[in-house]
């Protein structure tokens, strides 16, 4: 009787306390398991040793850049013949108007629909000569917004005197967002893309804010990790290529800026004026520019994935202490 008793007490108690009532009872297995909880507190301690000398050399590394810039500027300002600037003096130059510059591609009303079909007709007919013209009244009649999810501008610097530093991201403000009606499209032109130096992304939700689309790499969509910020030269232009998603089904009232530094002050230069911009959902009636009328559906991401991704863009442009959110949005 008594045998089996320790027999049920061992099965109960399972390998794991077993093995370790054995290392318990064995010398060289104490000694073994203390010398690796001793090892283990060293390497802890070595491990946060590291941590704080590495943040120490990036916070020294970041103030080393700053002063290299602020001593360039310096060197530059003292150059002969500079021309002395006013205290709100405007170091950069470039503005861009993304209905100006994509007159043909535009989304409108359901409503205007049978006016902009007999307006490419007689385009196609030969009747009208200046199709741009008509476009241009639609478009200012008919709610339209622009439905081409990039563009691009370029920048360029006044300074005759300082560097001007640009952070490696874009601003988006979005002003107001409300549901779209029943939309059509007009799509008289194909927009290609070439090849740029510096290509931002961005996913903008449909809720008033500042929102930021990061430098990545044009052909893989990444992260572009090696650059800090970038310099504008005096007389310099800079070409940019901006790329946006849009929650669906929403009428985006925003404007795009760049956040620089110049004469030690953060500041956002607004490129574009407040314009309107939106993806229809459902299935659209598109014009397409032999003349016919399409009805199509287009694919964007859902809302919720430009929140998340809205979300995961503002955590990378923050983790730099030269260029980041709070510098501009006191």
């Amino acid at each position: 009787m008594g045998s089996e008793d320790s027999g049920d007490t061992e099965s109960e108690s399972g390998p794991v306390k077993s093995f370790v009532e054995a290392c318990g009872r064995h010398p060289f297995a104490t000694g073994l398991f203390a010398i690796l909880g001793v090892v283990g507190l060293l390497f802890s301690f070595y491990s946060y040793n590291a941590d704080r000398v590495e943040s120490a050399q990036s916070t020294m590394n970041q103030s080393q850049i700053s002063k290299n810039v602020a001593e360039l500027d310096t060197r530059v300002s003292n150059i002969p013949g500079a021309i002395p600037e006013s205290d709100n003096f405007m170091p950069l130059d470039g503005q861009y108007d993304p209905f100006s510059d994509q007159p043909d591609n535009v989304a409108f009303e359901r409503s205007f629909l049978p006016e902009a079909q007999r307006m490419v007709s007689l385009s196609q007919s030969g009747q009208v000569d200046n199709i741009g013209q008509m476009i241009e009244s639609l478009r200012s009649r008919a709610g339209s917004v622009s439905d081409v999810p990039f563009f691009e501008f370029s920048l360029s610097s006044r300074a005759s005197q300082r560097f001007i530093q640009i952070a490696p991201y874009l601003v988006i403000e979005v002003q107001r967002a409300q549901r779209l009606p029943d939309m059509a499209m007009l799509y008289f032109g194909e927009r290609g893309a070439a090849a740029q130096i510096r290509h931002f992304s961005g996913s903008v939700p449909p809720q008033q804010g500042l929102y930021y689309a990061p430098l990545v790499d044009s052909m893989t969509g990444g992260y572009r990790t090696d650059i800090d910020f970038f310099n504008i030269e005096p007389g310099e232009v800079e070409e940019f290529f901006f790329e946006y998603s849009l929650a669906p089904g929403y009428d985006y009232t925003m404007r795009i800026g760049v956040h620089y530094k110049y004469n030690d002050q953060h500041k956002i230069y607004w490129v574009t004026n407040s314009f309107s911009a939106g993806f229809p959902t459902g299935e659209v009636p598109t014009i397409g520019f032999s003349g016919q009328t399409q009805h199509q559906r287009y694919a964007f991401a859902s809302e919720a994935d430009i929140i998340r991704t809205a979300t995961e863009n503002r955590a990378w442009v923050s983790r730099s202490g030269l260029f980041n959110p709070s510098k501009i949005e006191r």
